[in-house]
């Protein structure tokens, strides 16, 4: 299985004008339908995206989980900038949540709620009952690269 990330091209442009500041702007994650299909064209909102969230209720709150300690460092052996974050769990309670196969991180702090980024978890998950769904950001949330 291969999750991939990818950044929103809004988000890169207005990167570029110094419109964001991720290490202290409010990040967040919302899980989405598994019709969903991240486009970094088309999704550079968060109410471009939105309608595909899935449904709050049962330890899943709507608009998603505000993402904590991010942070950005230098890793000069592979020539990119690393942007890391803690974990995020969500416990199913009292019932599942729906089914989702991927999550998107968009910046409350902005004017626009502008979109950073989309993640395909590759596959579609079902959280039942009691059960954890958990995103790790051990190896990063994510890099950007001079090729």
């Amino acid at each position: 299985m291969a999750i991939t990330a990818e950044y929103s091209h809004q988000f890169m442009m207005e990167a570029l004008r110094k419109e964001h500041n991720i290490e202290a702007d409010a990040l967040y994650i919302a899980l989405m339908d598994t019709a969903f299909a991240f486009d970094p064209d088309t999704h550079a909102t968060w109410a471009d995206c939105s309608a595909n969230e899935i449904a709050g209720g049962f330890g899943y709150s709507t608009a998603g989980e505000l993402m904590t300690n991010v942070a950005m460092t230098i890793d000069a052996v592979t020539n990119q900038v690393d942007i890391a974050a803690d974990n995020i769990t969500w416990a199913a309670s009292g019932g599942p949540f729906p089914t989702t196969g991927s999550a998107i991180i968009y910046n409350a702090t902005h004017v626009n709620s502008t979109v950073v980024m989309g993640i395909d978890f590759d596959a579609d998950y079902d959280t039942p009952d009691t059960k954890l769904f958990q995103i790790n950001f051990s190896n990063g949330l994510g890099a950007l690269q001079n090729v």
